[in-house]
């Protein structure tokens, strides 16, 4: 019997190298030929590095100190009594599951939550191949795929839900991130405060833009001080400020003659000080001698004593950077103001106020009809707000701080119309401060346009003697704030809308005579809509009056009927009629001024209200008082004294069915000089159990 020699065994079969954390599992089958001989073990070898690790009989074995995701060639080889076999190879990546991912947030919105994360630090050695988010302990992890972001709908808001986020790898899903939300619908308390904040802002810079480019190039620079104007340069001679009146023919009085500017110096005294608007100097029935000057905002209400924002308020200035008054000839000038507004509101069982200051520079060219600038505003409002029926956290403070840039264009459509329009994108911070709970802050932003047109429509001298003129404008206002979760608590996203339109249409026909008399028949017409998130409302006045003048005689009269309608209320209506009659002594001033003007209802005009008040909202009153009589009176003698100056002493009476009764005497002299000074007695009878007042004013006035 001859003996057969054993062979070396065959190759391991279906050799699998599974990936472990820093190490690797082998495992194999044994092969289909032991040589003839049975296997005594089998050998592994890590790379071509010569060195065979017994691994013993087994048909499995761990491999480890591997470094994850480094690939690894791993040999595998029988051996028996003839040897080794030939060797089967694969190559092994060792890996674990993958990290945490990092920066998971959760931004809440109206019955949804928007999940963000970055990725893990690792991936355990493996691709990461999508992520999955379960929402609370259901054990329902959701596919999210690849893209690091999902939003999960269909909450509940006010409830509070934790959202788990991992990253899944070869070997499957690694370690979570949790974070806990509450989803909150769209602040109401935040689309309250953005649409008036947002509106005011754009009202300002607005109303300041259209001024500046109602200006057109500025005849001097000059800087104003808290409604005081002052000179920079030399002024030139006859110039005038531009007509802050929507319509018509219409002058405001100057203050300066042959050029020269001026500046008050005014001091008071007494037991009262009426308010804006009923004091008359000689000749000037209602009108305030001593009211703001203008480029005040009138929406502020009544004088308060001086602080600095009192200071800032009506303040401006504007530069001539070059240019010269050859026609065609480009114009460069800058220009500033400050603008400020209170309001307040409610929405529902919330009340909120509000102050907000703005400051607005810009600088534009002007050359032949086109004027185009660049503005930049920086605005600060401060705010407060009570929900009503609900505990401290019902209370608390707002303050938006926002700046904005506004390229501004106008046109010349001819010598008597122009058109304009503006664009506005600003940027800015937001903070909410509840009594109970932390602060919160969050971004803002604010985009706006603006358009219209003021000038005459059709002239006197086309139509044969009938003029229309009109001013128009809209405002599209959209405010927004971002969405911010933090420890201290949720703020959704909001956006709120505050929009306006206006417009004001006046036609005249003047009819004269070879002697010098004219007669003026004109109609008015005011419309204003305002709509978005804030007050609403619309507005509409109707009035016609008629004006006869003799400059021989210096005789004026006057008449005139007005009505409003408020949208808000259908059952409201305010009218009125009134009448004046007027003898002027003419420029030099010398002789006899009497003024009588009667009125009854609600006799003076609304239009520029209308056009000038922060919204509709409050155009019908609560409770319709009864229409009642008044009569306004002055009269004034002019003496010319010593060749130096005029004196005037004067004396007026205010006489009102059932309200207050006022009588006033006073004098005024003024210089050659440009030296004028006003003495004032007041005295006032109010209605009701008030207390009779008595009123000193003392004004010197000097033009230089």
């Amino acid at each position: 019997m001859t003996a057969t020699p054993a062979a070396p065994p065959g190759v391991p079969q279906n050799l699998l190298a599974a990936p472990g954390d820093g190490q690797v599992t082998l495992t194999w089958v044994a092969p289909s030929s032991d040589g003839g001989s049975s296997i005594t073990r089998y050998e592994y070898e890590i790379g071509d590095s010569g060195t065979w690790v017994d691994a013993g009989p087994d048909l499995e074995e761990t491999v480890t100190g591997l470094t994850n995701g480094q690939p690894y060639a791993v040999a595998v080889r029988a051996v028996n009594t003839a040897g080794p076999g030939a060797a089967a190879t694969v190559t092994a990546v060792p890996a674990t599951l993958p990290g945490v991912p990092r920066n998971l947030l959760a931004t809440p919105g109206d019955g949804q939550v928007a999940l963000t994360w970055e990725a893990p630090s690792s991936d355990g050695g493996s691709v990461i191949v999508r992520y999955e988010h379960e929402v609370g302990d259901s054990g329902n992890w959701i596919d999210a795929g690849m893209a690091r972001r999902v939003t999960v709908t269909d909450l509940v808001n006010g409830r509070h839900y934790t959202f788990a986020v991992r990253a899944v790898n070869a070997l499957g899903g690694g370690d979570v991130a949790t974070v806990t939300v509450t989803p909150v619908s769209s602040s109401p308390l935040l689309r309250a405060w953005l649409s008036r904040f947002g509106r005011t802002v754009a009202t300002h810079v607005t109303d300041t833009v259209e001024e500046r480019m109602r200006d057109g190039a500025a005849p001097s620079s000059h800087v104003t001080v808290g409604g005081y104007r002052l000179p920079l340069g030399k002024h030139a001679p006859g110039a005038a400020e531009a007509d802050p009146q929507p319509l018509g023919k219409k002058k405001r009085q100057e203050a300066t003659e042959a050029g020269a500017h001026w500046q008050s110096i005014r001091t008071e005294w007494g037991s009262a000080l009426e308010p804006k608007g009923t004091r008359s100097g000689p000749g000037e029935i209602g009108m305030d001698p001593w009211a703001d000057q203008p480029g005040t905002d009138p929406r502020l209400g009544l004088s308060q004593p001086l602080r600095m924002r009192d200071l800032l308020m009506g303040s401006s200035f504007r530069l001539m950077l070059g240019g010269d008054d050859t026609p065609g000839a480009m114009r460069l000038t800058a220009w500033g103001r400050v603008a400020g507004t209170e309001f307040n509101g409610r929405d529902r069982d919330m009340a909120l106020d509000g102050e907000v200051l703005t400051g607005t520079v810009g600088v534009d060219s002007e050359w032949e009809r086109w004027l185009a600038g660049m503005a930049v505003s920086h605005s600060r409002g401060d705010g407060s707000y009570t929900i009503t029926g609900t505990a401290a956290q019902g209370q608390g403070d707002l303050e938006n701080a926002l700046t904005s840039i506004h390229p501004y264009l106008r046109y010349a459509v001819n010598e008597r119309l122009d058109v304009w329009g503006m664009l506005g994108y600003g940027w800015g911070d937001l903070t909410l401060e509840q009594e109970t709970s932390p602060k919160l802050e969050t971004d803002t932003a604010l985009v706006m346009g603006a358009f219209g047109g003021r000038g005459i429509l059709f002239s006197a001298k086309e139509t044969g003697g009938f003029e229309v003129a009109t001013r128009t404008d809209a405002m599209l206002t959209r405010t927004t704030s971002d969405a911010v979760s933090t420890a201290g608590g949720n703020l959704a996203s909001a956006e709120a809308d505050a929009h306006r339109l206006r417009l004001v249409l006046e036609g005249s026909r003047e009819v004269t005579w070879a002697e010098g008399q004219s007669l003026t028949p004109a109609v008015e017409l005011g419309v204003r809509h305002d709509w978005g998130d804030a007050e609403t409302g619309f507005g509409l006045e109707l009035g016609g009056r008629v004006r006869y003048a003799d400059p021989a005689l210096g005789l004026t009269v006057e008449g005139a009927v007005r009505g409003l309608l408020a949208h808000e209320d259908s059952d409201y209506g305010e009218w009125g009629v009134s009448g004046s009659l007027r003898i002027d002594p003419g420029a030099a001033g010398q002789g006899l001024t009497l003024t009588l003007a009667p009125a009854w209802g609600v006799a003076s005009s609304g239009v520029n209200g209308l056009w000038s008040r922060q919204t509709t909202a409050g155009l019908a009153q609560t409770t319709q008082q009864r229409p009642t009589a008044r009569l306004n009176a002055e009269v004034g003698y002019g003496l010319a004294t010593f060749g130096a100056g005029l004196l005037t002493p004067y004396a007026g009476a205010g006489l009102s069915d059932g309200q207050t009764q006022s009588y006033r005497l006073g004098t005024r002299w003024t210089s050659i000089s440009g030296l004028a000074i006003s003495l004032e007695i007041t005295h006032r009878e109010p209605a009701g159990q008030q207390p009779v007042t008595q009123t000193y004013h003392l004004q010197a006035t000097w033009s230089f």
